[in-house]
């Protein structure tokens, strides 16, 4: 009975969506708010069709061949569409899913958000990463939880253009959108050799030693060059830049690092 719903289900919404998506001016953002209608009418018509089991195995499997749930970011669209209504008819089935049936179906979303990534459907992309991110993180998998909402902040840089793309990028490059913080401990190593040339630049009486030490200790503790006197305005000026832009990475990094340590 259970599948027989579904594939009426998957038959009033899947052909539709295909062809829509073949318009110059599709939004998969609107066709998700009517896929939410459309899963919302069933469920309530068809709720007492499901019944949570007892086993770790979800409706899901039982509707799409198990081996297809490891390879659903390769999947075909309809097969994406019908595994995304599946998973969203999955979460409303009662009672309650056990801790393996959650942590299952968050990584299903996961990888049905790529699938939509791939096919530059990022509204949908960015609700499955959002959905497997509270999945994990009701279980406290906060690696998994950190990884899907990298994931979303990447699908939401691509549906914008011009100035907002602009302003989301440094925060991708530098720290994975606040979700990758050993980037900025890289770049704040990177930053640290850049000014090592620029004082080797500044000051050719400085030894090549000089020159790392006053860019790691001005980096590190903000206090100037010690016992090392410099000999030109400029450099005064890049030591004091150099301390300003110190303050404010140590201080994300430190911020990013405790969150990831303290969190894990």
């Amino acid at each position: 009975m259970a599948n027989q719903s579904f594939d009426r289900l998957f038959d009033q919404h899947v052909p539709s969506a295909i062809r829509e998506s073949e318009k110059s001016d599709f939004n998969d953002g609107i066709f998700l708010n009517l896929g939410h209608r459309v899963i919302d009418e069933f469920w309530m018509e068809n709720k007492s069709n499901f019944v949570r089991h007892s086993t770790h195995k979800l409706d899901l499997e039982r509707i799409f061949d198990s081996k297809n749930l490891n390879v659903l970011a390769t999947e075909t669209l309809p097969m994406l569409l019908k595994a995304f209504m599946a998973a969203e008819v999955e979460l409303r089935i009662e009672p309650r899913m056990t801790i393996e049936q959650r942590k299952k179906l968050g990584t299903i979303f996961r990888q049905i958000g790529e699938g939509f990534i791939s096919r530059n459907w990022h509204g949908h992309a960015r609700f499955c990463f959002s959905r497997g991110a509270q999945l994990f993180g009701d279980l406290r998998l906060y690696r998994f939880e950190d990884d899907c909402w990298y994931h979303e902040a990447k699908a939401a840089m691509s549906q914008v253009d011009g100035w907002g793309r602009a302003k989301a990028w440094p925060l991708y490059l530098f720290a994975g959108f606040g979700y990758r913080p050993y980037r900025l401990l890289y770049f704040c190593l990177l930053t640290v050799a850049m000014f090592v040339f620029v004082y080797a630049t500044l000051e050719p009486a400085w030894s090549f030693f000089q020159c790392v030490s006053v860019s790691s200790m001005n980096y590190l503790t903000a206090l100037g060059y010690g016992d090392i006197k410099e000999t030109t305005s400029l450099t005064q000026l890049v030591v004091i830049l150099q301390g300003f832009l110190s303050l404010i990475l140590n201080s994300t990094l430190f911020a990013l690092l405790v969150r990831r340590w303290f969190r894990s």
